[in-house]
């Protein structure tokens, strides 16, 4: 069990390796969005929830490692994203956390970002936004499985939180 464990390791880190050095690998991103209870006006308290929801729903798998620096998902150990220090932005009617995409088994490259928005006029709106994001996986992969989870995820979190109509 333990050799497989560490050829996984090894593997994960020569496909980081292999995959840095990757030209022309293009940014991709999605978007989930919905109207939530009134009660989630705190753009900070929204995405502490969200971490939260992460490590239950994969059953413990993924761990979100938070500290000052940012944010570190974790699988065995493994830092598969990486996000940097937030930033948060506020004007009269929404209020966005963002953290920079910075490195990772699944980043080909730093760069985009990992944020939630809230919006309060008229209706409080939740959105999830990862934008410019360069995958590691080839193309197809990324769509077929990364992609498709980070949707199913996102999606579930923000029915989690939205009103009832």
């Amino acid at each position: 069990m333990a050799a497989i464990i560490f050829a996984m390791l090894g593997a994960a880190w020569l496909w980081e390796r292999l995959h840095q050095l990757r030209p022309g690998v293009k940014p991709t991103g999605s978007v989930q969005q919905d109207q939530i209870k009134a009660e989630h006006q705190e753009v900070e308290v929204v995405a502490d929830a969200y971490w939260k929801f992460l490590r239950r729903h994969t059953l413990g798998m993924v761990r979100p490692c938070i500290d000052q620096g940012g944010i570190d998902l974790r699988i065995l150990g493994i830092t598969f994203i990486h996000l940097g220090a937030p930033t948060i932005q506020e004007d009269a009617n929404s209020h966005t956390i963002s953290w920079p995409i910075q490195r990772g088994l699944l980043v080909a490259y730093p760069g985009g970002w990992f944020s939630f928005q809230l919006q309060s006029s008229p209706n409080t709106k939740l959105q999830m936004r990862l934008e410019g994001f360069r995958p590691s996986l080839p193309v197809p992969l990324y769509y077929l499985l990364e992609q498709q989870l980070h949707r199913c995820i996102g999606q579930a979190f923000i029915r989690s939180l939205a009103s009832s109509r």
